[in-house]
């Protein structure tokens, strides 16, 4: 980059945690290159936009929010994982320069002045304030949504829907939480998963940068952690270690007790596979919350979305887990109106939550796939039998008190 130039980037998203988490390295990888960054896409000379696209709706907010913004002169340069998900209308729907999820290092070929390449850039553990979520009501709902649950414990009773309305809480109030990236992509091979294509093949980050990073936040004064990556369990199977030598050698670094740990996107099998190590850590106190997305409690179903199909052996973990950690939180995803999926394997999965203690549960509807080369499933679910399943699992969930999230629509 020429010492007289400085760009203006205005740097958008509205992904999960860990394109939040691109989003950020982003923004410290232009500052390194001596640009501005700012809040305002009026004023910006180039309007980076990190999108997310794992469900249709979120497909669909994208292409709204693109449209939006090609109305400002700046360049608008879309990035993260809709171009791969449905590239047919991306390439339809619009024209500019993009980088996708997988290839995110290809920034550079758009800024070729660019002294400081994005791989020299380390790893981001923390959303960059600069980095703005584009649709910032539904994310401040979320924000207090979830500060709400990390006191639920603390708070006597249920908070009301209407005192939630109320509060006024901001993200960044209470023990700060940072995250650890240890993994990128997925080597799973789930039917439904059209995220895949834009995340890539399943890389390891390195033990040792690994460990390094989780040394240097702890001396930073962090003590909640995230445990982030597109499939966390299968983490070191590419470098010749695994999940469990990561988290004992993290327990040797930091022995003290009130360091606690959220571990994302923990796939049943990976719970199944190391068992005793997960029980062991559970009762040492390690785990704030564990997020194992069963997606159906049905082994036919399970079946055929390619997913662990051994619910008992999971229903049965879960439950020592809970017996050795009764302030372990446990949350789950789960599909609803997956083709051919029957009201009784519905009726299975919502049993099997209740049985298994989540306490928060996220509800997705099916979406059929995108890409036109996707074969197109026999005997789709109708839409108003999925409103219809929603609304009865979301009923039981409201006469057991578990916090779920469906759509955006929050209940705590």
């Amino acid at each position: 980059m020429n010492s007289n130039e400085c760009f203006k980037i205005c740097l958008l998203h509205n992904g999960c945690d860990r394109r939040s988490l691109d989003t950020s390295r982003l923004a410290e990888y232009f500052r390194q290159n001596g640009c501005k960054l700012v809040r305002s896409a009026r004023r910006a000379d180039f309007i980076v936009f990190m999108t997310c696209a794992f469900i249709k709706n979120k497909e669909d907010e994208c292409f709204e929010i693109i449209r939006s913004l090609n109305q400002y002169k700046g360049e608008l340069i879309v990035a993260g994982c809709l171009p791969a998900v449905n590239e047919a209308r991306f390439k339809k729907e619009f024209k500019g320069r993009f980088v996708t999820t997988r290839n995110l290092k290809d920034i550079d070929a758009l800024f070729k002045d660019f002294q400081v390449r994005f791989e020299s850039v380390p790893d981001a553990n923390t959303f960059d304030r600069q980095a703005h979520i584009y649709n910032r009501l539904p994310a401040f709902r979320f924000r207090l949504w979830r500060e709400l649950l990390s006191h639920r414990r603390t708070l006597p009773g249920r908070i009301s829907k209407r005192i939630g309305r109320l509060l006024r809480v901001k993200a960044d109030e209470g023990e700060a939480e940072a995250y650890l990236r240890v993994c990128w992509g997925c080597s799973a091979n789930c039917s439904y998963c059209s995220i895949r294509e834009a995340v890539g093949e399943f890389r390891s980050k390195p033990l040792r940068d690994c460990l390094r990073e989780y040394e240097h936040l702890l001396k930073q004064g962090y003590k909640r952690f995230a445990i982030a990556g597109d499939n966390v369990g299968a983490y070191g199977n590419d470098i010749g270690s695994s999940l469990v030598e990561l988290l004992e050698r993290m327990a040797d670094i930091g022995p003290d007790k009130s360091v606690k740990w959220r571990l994302q996107y923990l796939n049943p099998e990976w719970l199944v596979r190391y068992r005793q190590s997960f029980v062991r850590l559970a009762k040492q106190k390690r785990f704030s919350q564990l997020q194992c997305p069963i997606q159906s409690g049905n082994p036919r179903i399970l079946k055929l979305m390619n997913r662990f199909p051994d619910q008992e052996t999971v229903e049965s973990i879960l439950n020592e887990l809970r017996e050795a950690d009764e302030r372990l939180e446990l949350c789950t995803n789960i599909i609803v109106g997956f083709p051919s999926e029957t009201e009784e394997e519905f009726s299975q999965t919502i049993d099997f939550i209740l049985r298994s203690g989540f306490d928060y549960v996220w509800l997705f509807t099916y979406s059929l796939p995108c890409r036109a080369d996707d074969a197109k499933p026999e005997h789709v679910t109708a839409p108003e039998v999925i409103r219809e399943r929603v609304a009865w699992a979301c009923r039981r969930f409201d006469k057991k008190k578990i916090s779920y999230v469906h759509n955006n629509n929050i209940r705590v």
